[in-house]
């Protein structure tokens, strides 16, 4: 059973606490006056009825209510405009205002606030009152009488603020801000408003900084947040008396004035980076608001640049203003100097989105002069600034910030547009750059939105798309207020648009932005395939949302369009039937990827075209094979579709088989083949159909109730995971339907229910009868998630409940307990807590605990978990809610019923204890003995099963009892300790795996400890470690930790929870076992989130403690493990836990990297020795591999990506080897994630990378690049020419090569490329080759598409010609190999014009005079020739004259052998090259004569190459003569095993013929080649011989001259097929003999073909029947591929045979194995080998002692497992017997041959029963549930086959006759029912027998 740990697990219980508060209670004025009312009159009044029941209502919840009824009161008086009294309003009013100031309702606010640990929503009305107040009426008069009222309590409450205040005030605040009344007295103390935000700021950052790394700091973020974003608020309601306040304290200069004093605090923020994002965010726009207020005189102009000169100094203005007033203040604050030399980026950005959202519009539009250049504050100063912080943030939260305030400048500049188009701006600098640079500023944003359009977060997705859409409005409404503007700039982004590959998910968003103006037909008419394109895409679930709004939007554009143009509306969605066809047609294998379509497409159509439905319909049955279909194409079309409209209501359940009215496709006849069908995506489809509806009510048809049972009974057993959950999904949805239904029938008739209880209860029997021993996992664990499910919804039906939940099925479940696989223990186990209690829990109790303490005692780890999950059982059912418990004395178990149920608790996990103590004093000294016999791990499961389904409250207990819980407390950690320090001794060992050992297992101290006894001693060590970390991190999780000053009220103290720390550490620091140290880690992590959950300061703590000791062992530590070992567990484990719970201030994470660092760099200062400091590098290495491989914690390390490869960089000059290779796997996992995650499915994009580009990187990563220029530099020195640090210079290259190209660089940019591209291409001479080929793909991001022409113009010419003198091959080398990858690059990424490409092909004509190379006699370096012949083959056209020429040249080379001394690889990989390159240029007349050319070449890889191609060519071509002949000549020559394979394929598929025309002796001819594949049989050739036989065997079949040679070659053949077809032989071998069988059996799907060859060959029909049989085997193959192959040929010969065109369908495995006996028993009912193998085991039953031998393995510690876990034998038996029974209806003497067999098989099962009563001691020793051996899969299946064989061969009286014997002597009085009845019973219904 698998345990879920949930630290929140106590929070449900304190969201149930809040509904409970106390009411607020009202003042005594307010009594009075209510009192007042009531004597006046016995009918109040509205208002006072609300108030009365306000205050009459037991909790505060209730009370939220009325007060949100008062507040709907004073809303309609305001919309009616009804007068009310005065009095009562005042009333009202005083009412509110002293609830709102009621001193102890704030303070049990802030209480509350405190206690809470998530801040969440107030439950104090404080938002309430201030809505009420807020609708309060609007009359002067009556916001007077508020006015008076609230001004003593203001007063007063200004008083509380002078003193301190409460940091609830700032909600009291907010909301009287928005009061009409209240605003006059707010003004009137504004300055202590200020004064009280000002001290409560300074307090919170003093508080911070104090706290900082501590439990509180939590708090104080949560609060310092919170009064920043309420004074914000109030900035912005009181903008006018705030500015007043702002000139008061610049005018008197007051020292403490609460202006400067906020001024200072949110300037100090700022410059801190350790606050949170949010904090800074509003500290930025509260400071931009205070600053703008500052502006007391001057023009915008005068600000404009007095701004400029504060925040931007590195611009250079000619200032003409003599207003230097607000800069002087600036300088005064000191804002100025901290700005530009403490702000963080992050705080400069959220300043200038202040300034943005804080200064008018006028001051960032008005003229400014930048030295003779003209601009404007907004776009020529914060727009720039914006956008380079935005290249420059990497991390997520940040840049989606910088996003969000590039977002923030465009709506500015949308704003200005606006005020453009008043017409009163149109001289301005404004208009002038709109109308100027309006094209190139838009580039540049539209640079941001293709780089992030794709992010993989969706934050930064969604700032994008806001930013596209608010530039394309920008730029419309610019080029209304700017007429000669041309549309250029968006037909431009709309065709870039449509060119987007159709699976980016960005493309749908921007186009529907630019959809709207243009219209359908506009589109349609840009691209016409638009539609086409669209509806493929959606198959990919992934595009298909996005994409759905496109379809939408699109269609009901042209639907409109179609309306205003007078044409019909269906000539809309006929225009999309075409596209909707093709895309539902080439729908590929696989539910998943197919989805898309089917859920999203089609339901858009109908959505808007609801008439569409049945004309789809019709559609699909007219016009499939026209749109490239096939039958089965429309089926799944019609499927899909009739399920869609069936979800829309289009169709109900009823009328589901009138829906298609051609004969062809009855819906009927479809939805039951497509069931049956192998394909999973036609069968879940035909599910669905049948299941959903659009009313949940609905009653199933018939038709439906019939095809979900047949879907149960052929589908039950599958072994695909994926579609057992997409099935399960939709038959949980029918049948909460049937019960629904049911419910709503039972109401009006129990009577009529009863079509539903049959249903059910014919589907249970299902379930349960497919629960027998030894049942498949997949027909297991799909039986029992049904029957959990019909338990969890159709027990209220108590009717249903009887029929599911009775004893029988009890007993079944319970042996389901120890099940092979968790998941059906867990499910057994879910279940069996659902059913209810029997009349005898005593007796259930003692036998629970029974089968529980023997199962927990066994080494076996599966019956070790299912002994623990009885005890939970055990706990739930009978100790929790009864109080039994038990007492396990020398062997004798006692049960005791206590009515104290917490004693019954306590004394269950004491005796558990006591339990656990005795095995781990028999491992201290016997670890032998105590592996086998008593091992350890078991009870600590059951103990950690235990806690984790305990609910332990301390505070409830009584001092006596809680003293008795801590002592056990103890108990357990005490033994717990023992337990490690004996299995660390293993664990900890040098090779902890248990092949040897040290330690106090040497094996030359104990010789007996070697072999399968050490691991056996290894894996209990290991799994007790592994269970004592799981239990600690249960036990942490579910107790209460205690609290300051109060743990002697907690069951676990401070000292306890820190020693259950030292514990991890210990393991984590010495284990070297994989499986120990990983779950140790687990433990650990829910320890330290557990810890920070804690607001016990000294616990809060201890994981910064164990942290700096971490760190600390990694400085001092001297061992060597491999990789660390535990370290890096240890430490990822605490950070983790740091932030799944503290989501924004990371303490831990920064000081820990930068500590790692220091260590890793080898910047740590002591006296280490040099062997040391190697070794703590290493330590510091492993572990921030580990930190980043981490995705937890990986996104918040983003920032030091670049000290780390600067770091791995540095490493690779270490004279260590370890520190080299810890920095090689570093370097692996910092590109990956510098690099970026996928952007789009890469099955879409040819040879399309993902990544980022040189800019994006260099952009997240500024440091790097001038690091990485010196580091190349270093390591490629311009005077060295051959001695370079390959090493160095291969990571650099590597990481550059990663990146991807860029279509233009500007050259201005610092961090450009240029200054690479010397260095990297002084790479080309190196002479290592894998240098020079990284180096050359480096170039590949440094060279942009623009300059690409003449750079490869540059490099063809530094290539020699003939004759030029000496040559450096390296260097030419190098040179085509930059060629080669720069085309690839920049083609792959799409990223070269027309106008590019045309320039190439023009430069590379060059290459004319540089052919020569090519030439082996003149070239003698054959690497050179074959790197040019890749140039030419792949980026020049087959008319090119360059590659005619080449071609040429190769044809000629080829023809040439070359000299024997070359290097043989390199002379094979130029011949290769020139193959492929002549096979893709000659003329396709041509390419018959070129292949058989090729193909007698000497280099196997030409002839490779030259298979490779015949592959793809057309049978017709490749059954020409000469191609025959060729490949006949091969077969018996060729040596080379890649060939052979080829050959051996291709003969099969084209079906060569075997015998040549010519012959004389067909069936020597035939001999010759079987004896040639017979030589090459043990070949790795092998699967494909095989499978050439089955093509020799029906070419014998069909050759008369072949028949003499025909029984000798079928023997060989069927021996072989039988040897490979077994379980133990490879998938590849099995699945050859599936193929050989069905080529060799090809004439049986001729019908009559078995009749009219046996009257030709009747010799050789036991073969025959043999290949049939062998086949019948792998339809039960383990492997899925095996069976689907082999019931896709069963499928074929019954469509065949039949003769029935309609069945287009393959089966499964299950039906092609009932339709291929019922093939044998028609065709071969006399065949002696048929009735051998249905007799089998019939005559000879299995000798009982050989079944009982299955005892002496029980308590062994490795059980065997089954060789297939998908056969079923008991299903084989059933089909054997069933066509036997039919036999012998048919052949009387068969019948009394047969019926001989009774007699032994009556003696075997009386002998069986014998058997099992003389090992009555050996069954009580096992863990056999109430030792019932008839459960256990070794015995049933034998007791099985004898009893189906009895009821077969006699019939049931007779069946019966004989079983009465065997009852009398069976010990278990009515156990073997389940044996003898019930499987037949249910497996008879599964095959429909």
């Amino acid at each position: 059973m698998s345990y879920e740990y949930n630290i929140t697990a106590n929070n449900r219980q304190k969201k149930k606490e809040k509904s409970l508060q106390p009411p607020v209670l009202p003042s005594t004025n307010v009594v009075s006056t209510l009192d007042q009312y009531k004597q006046q009159t016995s009918q109040l009044p509205e208002q006072i009825q609300l108030i009365e029941r306000l205050f009459t209502q037991t909790s505060m919840s209730q009370q939220e209510i009325q007060m949100k009824k008062l507040a709907h009161f004073y809303l309609q008086l305001n919309r009616s405009g009804t007068v009310e009294e005065e009095d009562r309003l005042r009333f009202g009013a005083h009412t509110l205002l002293s609830l709102l100031f009621d001193e102890k309702r704030r303070k049990g606010a802030e209480k509350k606030r405190e206690e809470e640990e998530e801040q969440g929503r107030r439950n104090d009305l404080t938002e309430e009152i201030g809505t009420a107040l807020k609708f309060f009426p609007n009359r002067q008069s009556y916001q007077n009488i508020l006015a008076e009222e609230l001004s003593p309590f203001f007063q007063k409450f200004v008083q509380d603020l002078n003193n301190g205040g409460m940091h609830s005030d700032i909600y009291i605040l907010e909301q009287l801000s928005e009061v009409q009344g209240a605003l006059t007295t707010i003004e009137d103390h504004i300055e202590s408003i200020l004064s009280f935000f000002s001290n409560r700021l300074s307090l919170l950052c003093e508080n911070y900084k104090r706290d900082y790394g501590t439990r509180n700091v939590q708090d104080k973020i949560y609060e310092t947040e919170e009064t920043l974003k309420k004074f914000v608020v109030l900035q912005d309601r009181l903008k006018l008396v705030i500015v007043k306040q702002v000139h008061q304290c610049l005018e008197t200069k007051r020292e403490g004035h609460p202006v400067s004093v906020l001024t200072q605090v949110l300037s100090d923020m700022l410059s801190s980076d350790k606050w949170k994002r949010e904090i800074v965010c509003a500290s930025g726009l509260a400071l931009s608001i205070l600053i703008n207020a500052m502006h007391v005189s001057g023009s915008p102009r005068d600000l404009a640049e007095q701004l400029i000169i504060t925040f931007f100094p590195h611009i250079q203005i000619v200032s003409t203003s003599q207003e230097k007033q607000w800069t002087d203040r600036m300088r005064e604050m000191k804002i100025e100097e901290q700005f530009e030399r403490e702000y963080p980026d992050l705080s400069k950005l959220m300043m200038y989105r202040g300034i943005l959202l804080a200064f008018p519009l006028a001051v960032l539009t008005c003229d400014i002069d930048r030295c003779g250049e003209k601009g404007t504050v907004l776009l020529d100063v914060l727009l720039p600034t914006i956008s380079q912080l935005c290249h420059k943030f990497t991390e997520r939260y940040t840049r989606t910030l910088a996003l969000q305030c590039l977002h923030d400048c465009l709506i500015k500049m949308k704003e200005a547009v606006q005020e453009m188009s008043k017409g009163e701006w149109s001289q301005s600098q404004m208009y002038k750059t709109m109308e100027e640079s309006m094209d190139l500023l838009f580039e540049d944003i539209m640079d941001f939105v293709w780089k992030n359009s794709e992010h993989k977060f969706e934050s930064i997705v969604d700032q994008t798309k806001l930013i596209f859409k608010t530039s394309v409005e920008i730029y419309e409404m610019t080029s209304k207020v700017i007429p000669q503007k041309d549309s250029s700039f968006i037909r431009n982004l709309i065709t870039k648009c449509l060119s987007l590959d159709w699976h980016r998910k960005s493309k749908y968003h921007l186009l529907l932005v630019l959809f709207h103006p243009l219209g359908a037909h506009s589109v349609l008419s840009m691209d016409p395939s638009f539609i086409d394109s669209l509806l493929m895409a959606m198959k990919d679930p992934v595009i298909s949302s996005p994409a759905t709004s496109m379809l939408e939007t699109f269609l009901m554009s042209h639907k409109k369009e179609c309306i205003e143009r007078g044409e019909k509306v269906e000539e809309s969605y006929k225009l999309i039937f075409p596209g909707l066809m093709r895309a539902l047609n080439s729908m590929k294998v696989g539910y998943t990827f197919n989805r898309g379509l089917i859920t999203h497409a089609i339901p858009a159509i109908f959505k808007i075209f609801p008439d569409s439905f049945q004309e789809l319909i019709s559609f699909i049955t007219s016009h499939t094979e026209e749109y490239g279909g096939s039958r089965e194409n429309s089926i799944k079309a019609l499927l899909s579709v009739m399920k869609i409209g069936r979800k829309m209501k289009m169709i109900a359940g009823v009328s589901l088989c009138d829906v298609v009215r051609d004969e062809q496709y009855r819906v009927a006849d479809i939805v039951s083949r497509a069931i049956c069908s192998q394909s999973d995506d036609l069968c879940i489809d035909a599910l669905e159909l049948v299941c959903i509806s659009s009313k949940d009510t609905e009653e199933p048809s018939q038709f439906e109730c019939d095809m979900v049972l047949l879907f149960l009974k052929e589908n039950l057993k599958t072994s695909r995971h994926g579609f057992r959950q997409e099935a399960l999904t939709r038959l949980k949805k029918f049948f909460v339907r049937l019960r629904d239904c049911t419910k709503k029938i039972i109401k009006k008739d129990v009577k009529a229910a009863k079509k539903s209880f049959d249903m059910m209860n014919e589907i249970i029997s299902l379930l349960v009868f497919s629960l027998y021993p030894g049942s498949p996992f997949s027909r297991t664990c799909t039986a029992l998630q049904l029957y959990r499910f019909f338990v969890e919804t159709w027990r209220e039906i108590s009717d249903a409940s009887r029929g599911m939940m009775n004893l029988f099925h009890r007993d079944i479940l319970f042996h389901c307990l120890w099940d092979h696989f968790d998941v059906c223990r867990t499910l057994s186990f879910e279940i069996l807590s659902l059913f209810p209690l029997t009349n005898e829990p005593d007796r259930e109790f003692y036998n629970v605990i029974d089968c529980a303490l023997r199962l927990v005692q066994s080494p076996r780890a599966r019956e070790c978990d299912s002994g623990a999950q009885l005890f939970v059982l055990a706990l739930k059912k009978y100790v929790l809610p009864f109080g039994y418990t038990f007492s396990f004395q020398e062997g004798q178990l006692k049960t005791i019923k206590i009515e104290d149920k917490d004693k019954a608790l306590l004394s269950i996990f004491q005796e558990v204890l006591r339990l656990l103590e005795g095995h781990v004093g028999i491992a201290s000294v016997d670890m032998q003995k105590a592996c086998s016999d008593s091992p350890m791990h078991g009870y600590i499961i059951t103990l950690r099963y235990l806690f984790g389904n305990t609910r332990i409250e301390d505070e409830k207990r009584e001092e006596n009892r809680l003293r008795e819980w801590k002592d056990m407390m103890e108990r357990i950690l005490n033994v717990i300790q023992r337990v490690n320090e004996i299995s660390l001794l293993v664990v900890a060992d040098v090779a902890p795996e248990g092949y040897t050992s040290t330690g106090s297992y040497d094996c030359s101290t104990n010789p007996a400890y070697t072999g399968a006894i050490g691991q056996m001693i290894t894996v209990a060590s290991w799994l007790s470690v592994k269970e004592v970390a799981l239990l600690l991190g249960t036990m942490v999780n579910r107790l209460p930790f205690p609290e300051k000053g109060s743990g002697e009220k907690n069951i676990i103290s401070e000292g306890q929870i820190e020693r259950i720390g030292k514990m991890f550490i210990t393991v984590l620091s010495q284990s070297r076992h994989a499986g120990a140290i990983d779950k140790t880690a687990t433990g650990y992590q829910v320890l330290c989130e557990s810890l920070f959950h804690s607001k016990n300061e000294v616990l809060f703590n201890l994981p910064s403690l164990w942290l700096q000791n971490f760190l600390e062992m990694i400085r001092v530590t001297t061992a060597t493990t491999r990789r660390s070992a535990g370290l890096p567990f240890g430490v990822c484990a605490i950070l983790r836990a740091e932030i799944l719970h503290q989501k924004s201030a990371k303490v831990l994470l920064p000081s820990a990297m930068e500590h790692l660092l220091r260590l890793a760099t080898d910047r740590w200062e002591d006296d280490a020795s040099i062997h040391d400091r190697h070794q703590r590098q290493v330590h510091a290495i492993n572990i921030l591999r580990h930190i980043f491989l981490d995705h937890d914690i990986a996104s918040d390390v983003e920032q030091y990506l670049s000290p780390v490869i600067v770091m791995v960089m540095n490493g690779y000059h270490s004279p260590s080897w370890a520190v080299r290779n810890s920095c090689s796997m570093m370097f692996s996992v910092v590109v990956d994630r510098s690099i970026g995650s996928k952007k789009t499915r890469e099955e879409h994009h040819q040879g399309e990378r993902n990544g980022v580009t040189f800019r994006e990187f260099f952009g997240r990563n500024p440091s790097l690049h001038p690091f990485l220029l010196d580091h190349l530099h270093i390591c490629l020195p311009e005077e060295a020419k051959d001695s370079v640090q390959q090493t160095n210079v291969f990571a650099a290259v590597v990481l550059l090569s990663k990146l991807l190209p860029s279509s233009h660089e500007n050259p201005n940019d610092p961090l450009g490329a240029s200054p690479f591209i010397p260095i990297i291409s002084r790479c080309s001479s190196i002479p290592d080759f894998m240098v020079r080929k990284m180096s050359a793909m480096a170039l590949v991001p440094l060279v942009p598409s623009s300059d690409l022409p003449q750079f490869i113009d540059r490099l063809i010419k530094s290539i020699p010609e003939e004759g030029e003198g000496e040559k450096n091959y390296n260097k030419i080398h190098g040179s085509l190999s930059q060629i080669r990858y720069l085309m690839h690059g920049h083609i792959s990424q799409s990223l070269l014009t027309t106008q590019l490409l045309s320039a190439l092909s023009e430069i590379f004509n060059q290459f004319e005079t540089r052919l020569w190379y090519l030439d082996a006699k003149k070239n003698p370096v054959r690497a050179i020739s074959a790197e040019l012949m890749i140039i030419i083959h792949s980026f020049l056209d087959r008319d090119h004259k360059i590659r005619k020429m080449a071609t040429q040249i190769c044809l000629e080379g080829l023809s040439h052998q070359g000299n024997e001394k070359e290097i043989y690889i390199m002379k094979s990989v130029s011949n290769e090259q020139s193959a492929s390159l002549c096979m893709d240029s000659v003329e396709d007349t041509q390419i018959i004569s070129l292949i058989v050319f090729l193909l007698q070449h000497s280099d196997y890889e030409v002839r490779n190459l030259a298979l490779k191609r015949m592959k793809k060519m057309s049978d017709e071509q490749l059954r020409e003569g000469r191609v025959q002949d060729c490949i006949l000549q091969m077969m018996k020559s060729e040596t080379h095993q890649s060939c052979r394979k080829k050959l051996y394929r291709l003969c099969r598929r084209i079906r060569i013929p075997l015998i040549p025309t010519s012959s004389r002796d067909a069936s020597k001819d035939l001999a010759d080649t079987w004896s040639l594949a017979m030589k090459h049989l043990n070949s790795p050739a092998k699967a494909d011989i095989l499978s050439f036989l089955g093509y020799c065997i029906s070419t014998a079949f069909d050759e008369e001259g072949c028949r003499d040679a025909l029984p000798r070659l079928a023997g060989e053949w069927i021996q072989l097929v039988e040897e490979y077809s077994t379980s133990d032989q490879l998938v590849d071998l099995r699945r050859a003999v599936g193929c050989s069988i069905s080529s060799a059996l090809r004439y049986h799907t001729r019908p009559d073909s078995v009749t009219q060859f046996r009257g030709v060959n009747p010799n050789v029909e036991p073969y025959i029947v043999r290949a049939w049989l062998v086949l019948l085997s792998l339809l039960e193959d383990e492997d899925d591929q095996v069976r689907d192959e082999a019931a896709e040929f069963v499928s074929l010969v019954q469509q065949r045979m039949s003769g029935d065109e309609r069945s287009v369908l393959n089966v499964r495995p299950p039906q092609a194995q009932m339709m291929l006996m019922n093939l044998l028993s028609r065709h071969y009912p006399d065949s002696q080998i048929y009735r051998g193998y249905l007799t089998k085991d019939l005559t000879q039953p299995q000798d009982p002692a050989e079944v009982f031998r299955v005892l002496e393995d029980s308590r062994r510690l490795f059980e065997k497992e089954e060789d297939n876990n998908y056969e079923e034998a008991v299903i084989m038996i059933q089909l054997r017997l069933h066509h036997l029974h039919s036999l012998m209806n048919r052949d009387q003497s068969l019948e009394n041959r047969v019926r001989e067999m009774t007699e032994p098989f009556r003696a075997n099962l009386k002998e069986m029963y014998t058997q099992l009563s003389m090992h009555k001691d050996a069954i009580r020793a096992s863990a056999f549930w109430s030792n019932d051996v008839s459960f256990h899969p070794d015995f049933f299946l034998p007791l099985y086959r004898s009893a189906v064989a009895l009821f077969t061969l006699n019939g049931v009286d007779k069946f019966r006759r004989n079983i009465t014997p065997v009852d009398q002597t069976s010990s278990q009085g009515g156990r073997e029912r389940f044996v003898l009845s019930s499987p037949f019973v249910s497996l008879d219904v599964v095959i429909q027998t």
